[in-house]
């Protein structure tokens, strides 16, 4: 263990703007769902019926449950949980999911005002949340310092795929 390693051990850099991160879209997730589409479509009843409004419902319940597991993650990660990252994880399931019920509905009764176009650009940058978040998580020197160990990585669902061959030794690198 270097000399450099214990600035990593207070969550700064990277990480801590990961972490405000989460509880700012938290925010406006939480923000978005009780001004927009949840609270709307359980004060329209009639909304429910059939087919669409049960894809309306679905998607505001799966969007409810990602605020959820991402508090959790974002809890994990000041609590320094090994398993934040499986939870972060299973947010982007959640994302994916929901993405679905979005392609399902436009493809049934027709995308909103923005179209095609912004479905494509919301799946794109979710993967790519997903794509850089996880080689931050999988890779960086200051998430194994300050989680204490890399425990979180083999905790995690996909890492493997992102995760070079590392030693479980701490060291002081960039991140």
């Amino acid at each position: 263990m270097s000399d450099n390693t214990g600035r990593y051990q207070k969550l700064g850099g990277w990480l801590l703007c990961i972490t405000a991160y989460y509880f700012l879209w938290l925010a406006s997730i939480a923000l978005q769902f009780y001004e927009g589409g949840a609270m709307d479509v359980l004060r329209r009843w009639d909304m429910l019926i059939g087919a669409q409004g049960l894809l309306l419902l679905a998607g505001q319940v799966v969007s409810l449950v990602q605020v959820v597991i991402l508090v959790f993650a974002a809890i994990g990660i000041l609590q320094r949980d090994p398993g934040f990252l499986r939870t972060r994880q299973l947010a982007f399931v959640t994302a994916a999911v929901n993405l679905l019920l979005q392609l399902a509905y436009g493809l049934l009764y027709g995308f909103a005002q923005a179209g095609e176009v912004a479905f494509v650009l919301q799946a794109a940058l979710y993967a790519l949340n997903f794509i850089f978040v996880m080689l931050y998580f999988s890779r960086s020197a200051r998430v194994r310092a300050y989680m204490g160990t890399d425990e979180y990585l083999r905790l995690a669902y996909f890492t493997k795929l992102f995760a070079k061959k590392a030693d479980n030794k701490i060291d002081g690198g960039d991140s």
